[in-house]
Formats: structure tokens, C-alpha cells, sequence
């Protein structure tokens, strides 16, 4: 059996989910498309209404995915090596990942719309679930001690999802207490970021 000393380190694993992530933040800007028949007046006004609402999902959803790369930059430094689980929990994650887009240009549409944020806060909720997992495994099996891990971080994760999970479920009672939630959860990580240890996601 390998000693740890022995196992591959995580710049491939690294490097291919910084790959996927950058390819993330690439498609949800590509997704943000100038008016085209839905402006009928042509004005300022008429333009910053069609576009704040769009822009601001965006801004989230670009927040959100942010916090998780840097979260999993710190993560994958306290990790030290790779193991299979590792690679197909950090697998899982970037699955989740792969649809906010979607789930960002679907509720870009109509924010009041109940299924689309519904649909939002479920994606946001399973991206936590996943990165949830992914933090347990490194502290358990990769960190011995934690001393790299902020202590309230696997606390944090699991706050981060309960929150989505009642957001999506509030949607169908109002969006806009839906996204005050998902607005909540970056918020809520500003004491863990400056911690020196692993931030929030």
C-alpha cells in the first residue's frame, strides 16, 4: 500500500476543474444576449428595466460559482493527494456545477416565474449537497487534524444547502424571499473567507 508521500498530487485535478469552471463562467456570459424585439420604446429606462433583473441573476450565479473555485483551490490545497474517491466526488461536483448555467439562463427569463426558481435554488442546492460531501471526505480521509480546514466550514456547507433546498420550495410562495435566501448564503461566508483556511463556497 502507497503512503500518502507516495500518492499523486492534485495538479491534474486541479487544473482539469479550473478548466471546466473558466468553460462555466464562459457560457453563462455567452447566455446574456442584447434585447431585440422586446424593447417597444427604445430608451434608457426601457433598457436598464429589461436588463437589471438578468444582470443581477447573472451577478449571483457568477458570485456563487466564484466562491466555490476559490473554496476548491483551498480545499485541494489541504487535500495534499489524490485518491479515487476524491476524483469522483470532485466529479460529482463539477456535474452540478455544469448546470447553473442552465439553471442561470432558465430563471434569467422570468424571476417570478414559480418552476424556474424553484429550479435555480434545487441546482444551487445539489452544487452544495455535492461540495458538502467532497469537504467531509478531505477532512475525514485526507486531512488528518483538519488544521488547513476552517472548523465551521462542513457546518457551513450543510447551512448553505438547507437554504437552497427552502428557497426552491419557497419559490411556489415567493420568488422574491427565494432569492433573498440564495443572496443569504455568499453573505453568510464572509467571516469563513477571512479566515486563512479554506473559505466558504
Amino acid at each position: 500500500m502507497k503512503s500518502s508521500s507516495q500518492l499523486p498530487g492534485t495538479s491534474r485535478i486541479e487544473a482539469f476543474s479550473d478548466a471546466v469552471i473558466a468553460i462555466l463562467m464562459t457560457i453563462m456570459v455567452l447566455d446574456l444576449r442584447p434585447p431585440g424585439h422586446e424593447l417597444k420604446h427604445h430608451t434608457v429606462a426601457e433598457l436598464v428595466h429589461y436588463l437589471t433583473p438578468k444582470l443581477t441573476v447573472y451577478a449571483l450565479s457568477f458570485v456563487i460559482i466564484a466562491k466555490m473555485w476559490v473554496s476548491h483551490h483551498r480545499l485541494f490545497y489541504a487535500a495534499k493527494h489524490v485518491t479515487t474517491p476524491l476524483l469522483w466526488l470532485n466529479n460529482l461536483l463539477l456535474f452540478w456545477m455544469s448546470l447553473i448555467p442552465f439553471a442561470t439562463g432558465f430563471v434569467s427569463e422570468d424571476q417570478t416565474r414559480p418552476v424556474a426558481v424553484a429550479t435555480y435554488g434545487a441546482v444551487l442546492c445539489l452544487n452544495a449537497f455535492s461540495f458538502t460531501l467532497l469537504r467531509h471526505y478531505v477532512v475525514t480521509h485526507l486531512c488528518p487534524g483538519g488544521q488547513d480546514i476552517h472548523p465551521h466550514i462542513i457546518r457551513y456547507s450543510i447551512g448553505a444547502m438547507a437554504l437552497y433546498a427552502l428557497g426552491a420550495v419557497l419559490a411556489y410562495v415567493s420568488t422574491y424571499l427565494s432569492f433573498t435566501l440564495f443572496i443569504l448564503v455568499p453573505i453568510m461566508s464572509i467571516p469563513i473567507d477571512r479566515d486563512r483556511r479554506e473559505p466558504a463556497a
